[in-house]
């Protein structure tokens, strides 16, 4: 009995467990709290578990991520997205997941990064961006990342750094920057890493590096510089002379000459001043005016900087600057891009340089003020309208009122009409004139009133409204008598 009760508890605990803490996603183990979709060929993201704190979603063939595809898993702390197809990220995919720490992309097909695709997560920690197809990033793509500690950005294809790409990642302590194809270190590409430690090169092809690129590095340690074919000459010459046993803290890993022939493959860490003939004169890079768009060009030893007119950016100052990148326009209006400017189209209801002002109408100028106006003229008009037709039916009701009155009294006797077709014509005929002066040639009073209802009144009676005393279906004949008013 008691091995029956056991069981009995034993399943409704375990259907508690699963109403309140969700179902484990199909295709997927848990365990606890931890969630592992690693290669099952899923191309959508599974249903959330609202309790979990680690997804794994590694090899399988997600293609794209749309908005809010982690809705619901709004508790992880760490996402792997190792090994998949994924090409396009929207700016909301990552939305909600402010507990998020550790986010890995690595290995998938991803061309670009939209700026500000990571605003979504401000607690992250760890971004693994490498083995991707990245060409270029800004200095708006890792905005909000104050958090951030360790980035991985090696095997892509950037070719460069833009000046100030990385500023804001004040805590950044690990960057690794290998197989990208980089040429050169120059002047402001860790502009805004004080707290960088470690340093990935390598597997690019740099051949010279600035010495102004490491002046705010003050907490480097590790600079990683393997198969890069490093020119030992006089621009490298601070670098040998810095980085030497015993000279500095930093050390400079697998760091090997490829030029000048006599000292091809050879560490630089045993290059002597002896080894590098610096004794010719100085060239001026700047002369052949390498810096663009109105920059200004300073000659170093070896090599130069460009210090850029504003909205220019870039080695060469020749990058225009994206002023719509912070998205200064708001409420939905359209940002664009001008040089050195930006300009905003807003949406309707909206005006000011940065749409932000909301049309009203004593605020909103030109068109909007007059749309605005008519728009809220309009039941005025409509009540405008209303009245006037009001009145008018009121006018016509009184009209046609007095005009019935009218008729009623001149033209429309009080008694019935026999027959309406006997009535005659005002005007008596010849022959009834002859006969009424025989008739009634001795009476002395006699009134006729032509009313335009054609029919005789009484004679010898008073013509008033009501006074009718016989209502006449033909003309008057001698047998019929008639009440006649005498003399007395």
């Amino acid at each position: 009995m008691s091995t029956c009760k056991t069981v009995v508890l034993a399943v409704i605990f375990a259907l508690y467990t699963g109403i309140s803490r969700g179902q484990c996603p199909a295709k997927c183990n848990c365990n606890g709290t931890v969630v592992i979709c690693r290669g099952e060929q899923l191309s959508t993201i599974p249903l959330p578990l609202p309790d979990a704190t680690s997804l794994d979603l590694s090899n399988n063939m997600l293609a794209s991520l749309p908005e809010d595809a982690f809705k619901g898993w709004q508790m992880i702390t760490k996402l792997g997205l190792f090994s998949n197809r994924i090409r396009n990220i929207s700016r909301a995919t990552f939305r909600g997941l402010i507990q998020l720490q550790t986010l890995i992309l690595s290995a998938n097909q991803l061309e670009s990064i939209d700026d500000g695709l990571f605003e979504g997560v401000p607690n992250l920690q760890i971004l693994y961006l490498n083995d991707n197809r990245l060409r270029n990033i800004s200095r708006e793509t890792f905005k909000g990342l104050t958090q951030l500690h360790t980035l991985w950005l090696g095997y892509n294809m950037l070719g460069n750094i833009p000046r100030s790409a990385f500023s804001g990642l004040t805590q950044l302590k690990e960057l690794s920057l290998s197989g990208n194809g980089l040429e050169s270190i120059d002047a402001g590409d860790f502009e805004g890493l004080p707290n960088i430690t470690k340093l990935h090169l390598r597997d690019n092809r740099i051949r010279n590096i600035s010495r102004a690129a490491f002046g705010d590095l003050t907490h480097l340690k590790e600079i990683h510089l393997k198969k890069n074919p490093l020119v030992c000459d006089c621009q490298l010459r601070w670098l040998i002379e810095t980085f030497q046993a015993g000279k500095s803290n930093v050390r400079v890993y697998d760091a090997v000459c490829s030029e000048p022939a006599h000292l091809k493959g050879r560490y630089i860490r045993n290059v002597t001043q002896a080894d590098i003939n610096c004794s010719t004169h100085d060239i001026n890079e700047c002369t052949h005016a390498p810096c663009k768009n109105d920059a200004t060009c300073t000659n170093l030893y070896y090599t130069y900087t460009c210090t850029c007119s504003s909205g220019w950016q870039g080695n060469d100052c020749d990058e225009d600057i994206n002023e719509c990148a912070p998205v200064p326009c708001k409420n939905g209006a359209t940002c664009n891009n001008l040089q050195n400017a930006y300009s905003c189209t807003c949406s309707p209801g909206w005006y000011g340089n940065n749409c932000d002002h909301e049309v009203s109408t004593s605020q909103a100028p030109g068109s909007q003020s007059t749309s605005t106006s008519t728009t809220e003229s309009l039941p005025f008009v409509y009540s405008g309208i209303g009245l006037c037709v009001g009145v008018l039916a009121v006018t016509v009701a009184v009209i046609i009122f007095i005009k019935h009155r009218r008729r009623r009294r001149h033209n429309i006797p009080s008694y019935p009409m026999a027959d309406p077709t006997l009535m005659t014509q005002c005007n008596p005929s010849p022959i009834d004139a002859h006969r009424d002066e025989h008739e009634y040639e001795d009476v002395e009073d006699v009134t006729e009133t032509c009313l335009q209802s054609n029919v005789h009144p009484v004679h010898g009676a008073t013509s008033t409204d009501d006074d009718y005393l016989i209502p006449m279906t033909a003309k008057p004949s001698r047998d019929i008598s008639l009440p006649l008013k005498t003399k007395d």
